[in-house]
């Protein structure tokens, strides 16, 4: 899964410089086999009293599998004020849980996150899902790159779908159990879509936004057993 090499990209980013992540941009070059022994190559282009840019490269062995583009700010200076105000269904406890997908992978990411649909209405391109994996503790943005690769999950016709991107924009940290993945879909075009998410902590916090686009699943992998993630 896409999110789990960009997880890598912002740990190795925020390590790097000792700083906080404000926004990563990743796109996806190939997929990982289970297994595989992953370099991380951060370059620091620019450095500054406040802000820093970086690039992160992904590689297993000669073979690209993600390239991204962050930037990143001193600890310590985090936003305290939002614009976006959560959803009226912000209650883990009125929402449906949702049985682990079967996958080619047992012992994989997706047997981890536990998941709770709230909403789903596929004529307006909305779903909402309560995800949470084990020890998320304060929501770090490496777990939240992890959750914001799921815009594609909430619809019949995106789900197993292929990401070829993703934006993912930190707003703030809070201690939460749970995560509220808001998803809107913005547009089917031709063999691709566009598909925005925030994500929100229990108490209302807005965690991230993200933004994906990526192409809608081979007929063979649209004709698999739709569960809305």
């Amino acid at each position: 899964m896409g999110g789990i090499s960009m997880a890598l990209a912002v740990e190795a980013a925020q390590t790097a410089l000792d700083m906080s992540l404000l926004w990563i941009e990743g796109q996806f070059h190939a997929p990982a086999a289970p297994g595989a022994t992953l370099t991380v190559d951060v370059e620091i282009p620019v450095r500054g009293r406040r802000a820093a840019q970086a690039s992160v490269t992904v590689r297993d062995g000669n073979r690209t599998i993600l390239a991204a583009l962050a930037g990143l700010g001193v600890k310590g200076e985090s936003m305290t004020q939002s614009f976006i105000p959560p959803p009226a269904c912000l209650s883990v406890r009125d929402a449906e849980p949702r049985p682990p997908e079967p996958t080619n992978a047992p012992g994989g990411l997706l047997d981890l996150v536990e998941q709770r649909l709230a909403l789903i209405d596929e004529d307006r391109g909305r779903s909402q899902v309560w995800r949470r994996l084990p020890d998320f503790g304060d929501a770090p943005p490496a777990l939240l790159a992890v959750l914001a690769d799921f815009v594609g999950g909430g619809h019949s016709r995106t789900h197993r779908c292929r990401s070829l991107d993703n934006m993912l924009r930190i707003h703030a940290q809070a201690a939460t159990d749970w995560v509220l993945c808001d998803t809107q879909l913005l547009s089917f075009r031709e063999t691709a879509f566009h598909g925005r998410m925030h994500l929100f902590a229990e108490d209302g916090t807005l965690l991230a936004t993200a933004e994906q686009t990526a192409l809608f699943p081979s007929p063979a992998r649209q004709a698999q057993p739709f569960t809305a993630r």
